[in-house]
């Protein structure tokens, strides 16, 4: 019994800190705050990886949509489109990453959290 349990604790751990190294990467470049990155950590790590990657991809459908529409309804559609763009050209150029423009920019970020969980939700509605 305690066995299954030290199984069950390490395949979490496990499920947690892989999907942390798949999403480091945009973190470093400042594309993904740590804390949603966790948290896509902790819901991979409950629902287990496949589970987990399909409420992660159904949170980021969302959060794409939103990010979208806001675009649209401020303007800025072709510019944060040329800006993603000279990044990447830019971080091809270099061979390494590099930051993202605009992270700090207050008014574009967006977070995470609230479309993983209708990520979740819907992942629930369907199961």
């Amino acid at each position: 019994m305690v066995t299954l349990a030290f199984i069950e604790v390490g395949s979490f751990i496990l499920r947690f800190v892989g999907t942390c190294a798949v999403f480091y990467p945009f973190f470093l470049c400042r594309t993904i705050g740590a804390g949603d990155i966790k948290l896509m950590g902790v819901v991979t790590g409950f629902l287990g990886v496949w589970d987990g990657m399909l409420v992660i991809g159904l949170g980021m459908v969302f959060a794409a949509a939103a990010a979208s529409y806001r675009m649209i309804k401020q303007g800025t559609v072709w510019f944060r489109l040329e800006r993603a763009a000279r990044f990447a050209v830019e971080t091809g150029i270099k061979g390494r990453l590099t930051e993202y423009p605009g992270y700090f920019e207050k008014e574009s970020l967006l977070r995470l959290g609230p479309y993983l969980f209708a990520g979740y939700c819907l992942f629930l509605l369907i199961q």
